[in-house]
């Protein structure tokens, strides 16, 4: 008995269920995260026929629960790849959304860091603010707004190594759609 239609059918119903499209035969090849504790993980990805690795760990209130890598990219502008992994929510608060970036530097995948730690990317909608991210032409925006007073910010990042560096912080007068697919 052939198994293989059985698993593509079960893999395809699983890449919808999580709202990803299933990477198409064209395509760079899907990335992985395996869990080797509780906390601590691998990230893997295919990029120009070449495995990367990279090992990553788990932000206080995060489980290992529903983590998943997007497909690799260069949305930062870097000129190699860059994983996004989806953390999933925090056991606090179910309207929180975590995530962590990873790049290609140095011939392996390495967390994406803001002031020497790795930084924890989050897509929110709590009381009266709300905030989330998106990738634009090789930069990270970071955007923060609250309901109540109609004011916010959006910090833009640019990638230098494996650092995020702050290029500008301007103001928002109306909430942005957060878009965390861009930066994959």
């Amino acid at each position: 008995m052939n198994r293989f239609p059985v698993l593509a059918v079960a893999t395809a119903l699983t890449w919808s269920a999580v709202g990803v499209a299933p990477p198409s035969s064209g395509a760079q090849a899907g990335s992985t995260v395996t869990f080797t504790s509780e906390r601590d993980y691998v990230v893997s990805t295919t990029h120009r026929g070449r495995d990367l690795t990279g090992t990553g760990a788990l932000p206080d209130g995060y489980t290992a629960d529903g983590v998943r890598a997007r497909p690799a990219a260069d949305a930062l502008g870097s000129r190699g790849v860059e994983v996004l992994v989806d953390l999933g929510t925090p056991v606090y608060s179910m309207s929180t959304r975590g995530h962590a970036l990873f790049t290609h530097h140095r011939g392996r995948l390495r967390p994406v860091t803001l002031r020497g730690r790795p930084f924890t990317l989050t897509t929110y909608a709590e009381d009266s603010d709300q905030g989330g991210f998106r990738c634009r032409r090789g930069r990270l925006l970071v955007d923060w707004f609250h309901l109540g007073s109609r004011r916010g910010d959006r910090t833009t990042y640019r990638l230098a190594g494996r650092r995020l560096v702050q290029v500008s912080r301007t103001p928002l007068r109306r909430p942005v759609v957060s878009r965390p697919g861009s930066c994959s």
